[in-house]
């Protein structure tokens, strides 16, 4: 995955959590086409999927602090993909490599996409007008202050 500006959602520490995911998943990738030892890969696995574990959290957090719409949604997203990683890695230890390559390019990589792209813009978007809504609120208390 070569990182450009349009997976940005504008939450910085959003966007270098999604760049760090996205180095995980390319580190993987090399191990994978490189046909390295299989538990090393699933070591590999397992820590991206703590790190998107922590990820979401700090999501799901960052929501609950600014009383965003969706948060019920986006929380069981979340659990519904951190399930369907948790059963990737589990199969991971049976497969063959081409599977494995496979898997990351039309799983693991169309799984960070899009939601990057489909869900965490949204996310972006709706902290955007809630800042845009406080600094009016405030602009406006300091003027009639």
């Amino acid at each position: 995955i070569v990182w450009d500006d349009s997976f940005l959602v504008g939450e910085k520490n959003i966007d270098l959590q999604h760049q760090a995911l996205t180095e995980a998943l390319n580190r993987l990738h090399d191990e994978i086409v490189q046909h390295n030892d299989l538990a090393k890969i699933v070591l590999l696995l397992k820590d991206a999927r703590q790190h998107i574990e922590w990820h979401f959290a700090y999501e799901e957090a960052l929501m609950a602090d600014n009383q965003l719409p969706g948060q019920e949604s986006h929380r069981a997203l979340h659990q519904h993909l951190l399930e369907d990683l948790d059963q990737v890695i589990r199969d991971v230890a049976k497969r063959r490599y081409e599977e494995l390559e496979e898997l990351l390019e039309n799983y693991l990589k169309y799984w960070l996409l899009d939601h990057i792209l489909n869900v965490d813009k949204v996310l972006g978007r709706e902290l955007a007008k809630k800042r845009a809504e406080s600094e009016w609120a405030t602009r406006n208390e300091n003027a009639t202050a």
